[in-house]
């Protein structure tokens, strides 16, 4: 059984030369979850960044963004919060 989806965000979900995500992309974000499948976006920038650009759906997803460095959901961290 899925319980989790993790992707990139750039070269993934947004492609080359774009900077938003598509409306799609959060219905179906929107879908898994309602089926109990979680979605982490996974990425290197900065954790506000990643917020922004999932700004429709940021209070209903997890994050891992400053390469790997910050693992949380919107304005609560999970796990870690730095390098190890």
């Amino acid at each position: 059984m899925i319980k989790l989806i993790c992707t990139d965000i750039d070269g993934t979900l947004v492609g080359e030369g774009n900077t938003a995500v598509k409306q799609e992309v959060f219905d179906v974000i929107l879908k898994l979850k309602a089926t109990g499948i979680h979605f982490a976006a996974a990425s290197g920038r900065p954790a506000a960044s990643v917020e922004n650009v999932f700004e429709p759906i940021k209070e209903k997803i997890f994050y891992i963004t400053d390469n790997g460095s910050y693992i949380g959901s919107y304005r609560r961290e999970l796990f870690i919060n730095g390098f190890l």
